[in-house]
């Protein structure tokens, strides 16, 4: 199955539990593959040199040119001439491999993802967030819309009545104010006996930037009574900040960049997400489902980073904490009655940046 046939499989319009797993596996598999196939540079992804052995001096030579699959460029040596000795799938699946790698010794991708979050257990918390907001995905493309009053543009507002609420209270206003609050704590942070000296200074300028872009597109909204007008007057300022934060996962947050991704791949990707997420979105205006899409489609790229290629920043602590927020998106999208009686949205901001600040924590 080529490229093409895969993402037209994957973006199919019919749609079930069994596919979704299904596609989810060919798109993880798909990604990583043109991850890792970018990468040029030694040493190979997560610092794993080749598990296969040359016992002569013409296999030796001949290594320094092997490339992605460990095959000699040209053709794979006969058995006899270059002694291979196969290593055991578990043993490949268990070094930390890529995932184009561990197919093509036979693991499969079950092999490998089983053996990668048994190694690296940073990653697990990732993968439950990464569940939960393919359960997100399942209600969103289930549900045509949202029965709730207090549901508005995909937020939860407390005090939105009418198709309004009062700018002097409603779960916007309250967000931005405490989104002002953990920017002042992200810039302070990294200065303070807590902070973690080994961050990175576009780590540092990121938190606290993307914590005040959230924060005043809840301004806006506030601002406006909870229903703005004309919801494509704000499409330049949305679309930034979705550049922005995709920018932010590939270029900080992943390890991309580490394992020798190179730079060209990664911006096509990042432009190629960027697009996709806000044609999605605004696709959803008319439903009442936009920013609800906006949430789905940040928290599957987030947690998928997290899981499969965690930069430094993706501490262990972040991912156990990220989990928080996508439940709490999860209760705003099916339940959204309670939620607006105890603060609605409030709270989606409040554990969401509670869990960006922990990237700026020591490592545990």
């Amino acid at each position: 199955m080529n490229e093409s046939k895969v993402i037209e499989f994957v973006f199919s319009s019919h749609f079930s539990v069994k596919l979704l797993v299904m596609r989810l596996s060919y798109f993880i598999c798909l990604f990583s593959a043109l991850a890792e196939a970018s990468d040029t540079s030694a040493p190979r992804p997560f610092g794993v040199k080749s598990s296969l052995t040359h016992s002569d001096n013409t296999a030796k030579h001949r290594s320094h040119n092997h490339n992605l699959l460990d095959i000699p460029r040209g053709g794979a040596l006969p058995a006899k001439e270059a002694n291979l000795v196969a290593p055991s799938p578990i043993k490949v699946l268990g070094s930390g491999e890529g995932i184009l790698k561990s197919i093509t010794r036979g693991g499969g991708p079950l092999g490998y993802l089983l053996a990668l979050f048994k190694d690296d257990k940073r990653r697990q918390p990732y993968l439950i967030s990464l569940i939960l907001s393919l359960v997100y995905l399942y209600f969103f493309l289930k549900n045509k819309e949202v029965d709730c009053l207090s549901y508005s543009d995909g937020f939860c507002v407390t005090n939105f009545v009418d198709g309004k609420c009062p700018h002097s209270g409603n779960s916007h206003l309250w967000s931005f104010q405490e989104d002002v609050i953990f920017t002042i704590i992200g810039i302070a942070l990294p200065f303070t006996k807590y902070g973690n000296k080994d961050n990175t200074t576009a780590n540092r300028i990121a938190i606290p930037g993307i914590i005040i872009a959230h924060g005043t597109l809840h301004w806006v909204f506030s601002s406006q009574n909870c229903a703005p007008a004309n919801i494509d007057s704000m499409t330049t300022l949305y679309s930034i900040f979705v550049v922005a934060l995709t920018s932010i996962m590939f270029l900080v947050f992943s390890n991309l960049i580490e394992n020798g991704t190179q730079i060209p791949m990664i911006i096509a990707m990042i432009a190629a997400i960027s697009f996709a997420i806000i044609k999605l979105t605004l696709s959803s205006v008319d439903s009442g489902k936009a920013i609800a899409a906006f949430f789905m489609a940040t928290q599957v790229l987030f947690s998928y980073m997290g899981a499969f290629h965690p930069g430094p920043t993706a501490t262990k602590l972040t991912g156990q904490t990220f989990i928080v927020p996508v439940i709490v998106s999860l209760t705003e999208y099916l339940k959204c009655d309670f939620l607006a009686s105890v603060g609605g949205h409030f709270w989606y901001d409040f554990f969401l940046h509670i869990s960006m600040l922990c990237s700026l924590l020591p490592v545990e």
